[in-house]
């Protein structure tokens, strides 16, 4: 297993890299897990950061589309989320935005979805989010067990 994610980059970041820190490795499998920070700057004081929707859809695309051309790679697509139970919550709604897109993603190119937003969604429904992290966004390790579990369930791994 290589972690080639870069804390804080973004779907556009990801595309600059692709070549080299994906396709030249010839994975097996892929698991791409992006999207949080696309949507995360237009609420973090840097809005000129953040990735509209089409754009993030349309890069999206490409990288699939080039990982399917140059590798043999089973591909597992992470819905981004946020870690934040009221549906309304204005960043929520635009995480929900980034998260279906992706859903449609993967029903379009037929890889496997990991629903990493349904299930923090399941856990903020008996426990606080500070549960799982202090900012809505970076997991603490109880929040990145909830991450692996999904990824788990996904693969048709299922834990007693």
């Amino acid at each position: 297993m290589i972690n080639q994610g870069i804390g804080g980059n973004r779907v556009i970041d990801l595309a600059a890299r692709w070549e080299e820190d994906v396709i030249a490795h010839q994975p097996a499998w892929l698991t791409i897990c992006i999207g949080i920070n696309d949507v995360w700057r237009a609420f973090d004081g840097h809005p000129e950061l953040a990735v509209p929707l089409d754009m993030f859809a349309a890069t999206y695309r490409r990288l699939l589309d080039r990982a399917r051309v140059a590798t043999q790679a089973n591909i597992i697509l992470m819905e981004p989320y946020l870690i934040e139970p009221i549906r309304t919550d204005p960043m929520r709604r635009a995480m929900d935005s980034y998260s279906g897109l992706v859903r449609e993603l993967a029903a379009e190119y037929t890889t496997t979805l990991v629903q990493t937003q349904a299930a923090f969604d399941a856990a903020l429904a008996t426990t606080p989010a500070t549960t799982w992290a202090s900012d809505r966004i970076h997991p603490n390790l109880a929040g990145h067990s909830i991450i692996a579990l999904a990824w788990l369930r996904a693969v048709g791994i299922h834990l007693r």
